[in-house]
């Protein structure tokens, strides 16, 4: 009978050490975590940097106050009605009529959350074809606008609640537009703009 283990030996070669193989473990971790990092920065940055707008979009920051927003919506070519209103949640300032994916809106709105905890919302409300249209009978130009998002956005949205039956598309972790009727024959397209 033939036994191979005679030789209780190992060859110092698998057992040495000398103190490189710790110093290639430690070079590969470096690099897997440099290369994370990378990856997460990058994702940040293009987070940050989604252009061009959509539609009747000026791209708005959720922590800006309302004034810096209404500046670039001024520079953007939204002719304010009034000076800015405000109510228990928000403060608000209202745009005249304007032309936005092709329909004329009834007006546009930028509305600022007083505690800073919801961000920005900048609005356009549109009158639809009939009265008789709400979010279960949508009219033409609700679908011609859903059409229109759906294809520059590039993904079908998700609907927030059953209840309001709201379609909300999320452009990335801070940007979000929302469609929904606010009532018979009238809805609203709203860029929200998340401070957090």
């Amino acid at each position: 009978m033939i036994n191979y283990n005679d030789d209780k030996r190992i060859a110092e070669k698998f057992y040495s050490n000398d103190g490189s193989e710790k110093k290639r473990v430690i070079r590969i971790v470096l690099i897997i975590m440099l290369v994370a990092a990378a990856l997460w920065g990058f994702g940040l940055w293009r987070e940050n940097q989604r252009v061009p707008a959509l539609p009747g979009e000026v791209i708005l920051k959720g922590d800006m106050d309302i004034a810096a927003a209404d500046e670039l919506l001024q520079e953007a070519g939204y002719i304010p009605e009034d000076e800015v209103k405000t109510n228990d949640r928000y403060y608000k300032l209202y745009y005249k009529s304007s032309e936005v994916f092709g329909y004329t809106t009834v007006r546009s709105a930028l509305a600022v959350d007083k505690t800073g905890s919801q961000g920005m919302y900048f609005i356009h409300c549109f009158e639809d074809d009939s009265e008789e249209n709400n979010a279960d009978n949508p009219g033409e130009k609700f679908k011609a606008i859903y059409t229109i998002l759906t294809k520059q956005i590039d993904e079908y949205p998700k609907m927030v609640s059953s209840s309001d039956k709201a379609w909300t598309w999320s452009l990335n972790r801070k940007t979000k537009v929302h469609m929904l009727y606010t009532s018979d024959g009238v809805f609203v397209v709203e860029y929200h703009y998340s401070n957090k």
